[in-house]
C-alpha cells in the first residue's frame, strides 16, 4: 500500500516545533526546569526520528536519497552540525574577540606569560614576579591550558594577536568538548545518540551555583576543567575498548587521552580514578569480572603509561602537594 509523503507532514512539523520550542526554553530556564525541557526535547526528537523512519520507509524516492549518501557523508554532516552550534554558542570568541568575563583574564594572563616569558626560553615552568610576592608557574596549575592557546597561535602562523588567538582557542576548546562527547556517545550507543548528546552538552546553559554548562565554561571562563573532562571521556572510551577487545593500541590511546586530561586540569587526579573504579565495579556487578581479570595486566599498563605521559607535571605537583606553606 502506497502512502503519500504529505500525509504525516503536519505531524512531523508539529513534533519538530515542539522539539525546537522546548530546546529554546531549556536555554533560558533555570535548573531543574531546564532538565524537564531537555527531557521533552529528547522525547520530541525520538518521536521525530520514528516519524522520519516511517516517511523514509514509505517514500521510495526519499529512501533512495538517504541511502545514496555514504556513512562518511553522514559523519561529516554530524560534525558540521556540532561545529555550527559550538560556533553560535561561543560567538564572538570564535571570531577572535577575546572574552574578558570571570576567569578569562586569569587564563589569558597565563597564556601571555607563557608566550612572552617562558616559551622564548624553552621553559614550561617558571616564576611569576608580577603577582603578589611572586608565584610558581606551571607547578600547581598545569601548563597545558596556555600550551593549547600557544598551539592555536602556531597553527595561525603567528598572524593573529595573542588576544585574538585566545578567543579562537576558547572556541576550539568548546568544540573539542562537544566532539569528545559525540564520539564517546557514538561508540557507546550510535551516531544519533552521539549527536543528541553533543548538542545537549554544548547548549546546556548551566549556572554559577550548580556549575557546568555554557555559563561556567564560556561566560565564567572555567574552560580548562571542562576541556579536561572532554579528554577524560575519550580516555574512558579507550578503557572500555581495552576491556572489551584487549587491543594493545588502546593502551596507547588511553595513555594519550588520560595524560592530556591530567595536563589540562588537576581535577582528573580525582575524576579518573573514581570513574574507572566505578566502571570496574559495574563490570563486577554484571558478572563480567573474569573479563577484568583477563585484561588486568593491560589495564594496569595503560594506567602506568598515562601517569608517565603526565609525569612532567604530575610528579612535581605531587611533590609540592606535600609541602606546607
Amino acid at each position: 500500500m502506497k502512502h503519500s509523503f504529505g500525509g504525516k507532514t503536519w505531524i512531523t512539523a508539529l513534533v519538530f516545533t515542539l522539539a525546537l520550542g522546548t530546546l529554546l526554553s531549556a536555554l533560558s530556564l533555570p535548573i531543574p526546569w531546564n532538565w524537564l525541557a531537555y527531557a521533552l526535547t529528547l522525547a520530541s526528537l525520538a518521536a521525530l526520528r520514528q516519524l522520519f523512519k516511517l516517511l523514509v520507509k514509505e517514500n521510495v524516492k526519499l529512501n533512495a536519497f538517504i541511502k545514496s549518501y555514504s556513512p562518511i557523508a553522514w559523519e561529516l554532516a554530524c560534525i558540521a552540525l556540532v561545529v555550527t552550534v559550538c560556533t553560535f554558542m561561543t560567538w564572538p570568541a570564535a571570531a577572535g574577540d577575546r572574552p574578558v568575563s570571570g576567569d578569562h583574564n586569569l587564563h589569558y594572563f597565563r597564556f601571555w606569560f607563557f608566550m612572552t616569558k617562558l616559551l622564548p626560553h624553552g621553559q614550561l615552568f617558571g616564576w611569576n614576579s608580577l603577582w603578589f610576592a611572586g608565584e610558581p608557574v606551571g607547578y600547581v596549575y598545569p601548563f597545558a591550558g596556555p600550551l593549547w592557546a600557544a598551539a592555536v597561535h602556531a597553527l595561525t602562523l603567528g598572524k593573529l594577536s595573542l588576544s585574538q588567538t585566545y578567543g579562537i582557542a576558547i572556541w576550539l576548546a568548546y568544540l573539542t568538548e562537544g566532539l569528545c562527547v559525540y564520539y564517546s556517545a557514538k561508540f557507546l550507543f550510535n551516531r544519533v545518540v552521539g549527536v543528541l548528546a553533543a548538542l545537549l552538552f554544548v547548549t546546556d546553559i548551566g549556572d554559577y551555583i550548580n556549575m557546568g554548562g555554557w555559563y561556567m565554561t564560556v561566560k565564567t571562563g572555567v574552560w580548562p576543567s571542562s576541556l579536561s573532562i572532554g579528554f577524560s571521556l575519550l580516555a574512558l572510551t579507550a578503557f572500555i575498548k581495552l576491556l572489551e577487545g584487549g587491543q594493545r593500541q588502546q593502551m596507547g590511546w588511553f595513555a594519550l587521552w588520560a595524560g592530556i586530561a591530567l595536563l589540562v586540569h588537576p581535577i582528573q587526579i580525582v575524576n579518573l580514578p573514581i570513574t574507572l573504579g566505578l566502571l570496574l565495579v559495574l563490570y563486577a556487578l554484571s558478572g563480567r569480572m573474569n573479563l577484568v581479570r583477563e585484561r588486568a595486566f593491560k589495564l594496569a599498563g595503560a594506567v602506568v603509561l598515562s601517569v608517565m605521559t603526565a609525569a612532567v607535571w604530575l610528579l612535581p605537583f605531587l611533590s609540592y602537594a606535600t609541602s606546607r606553606y
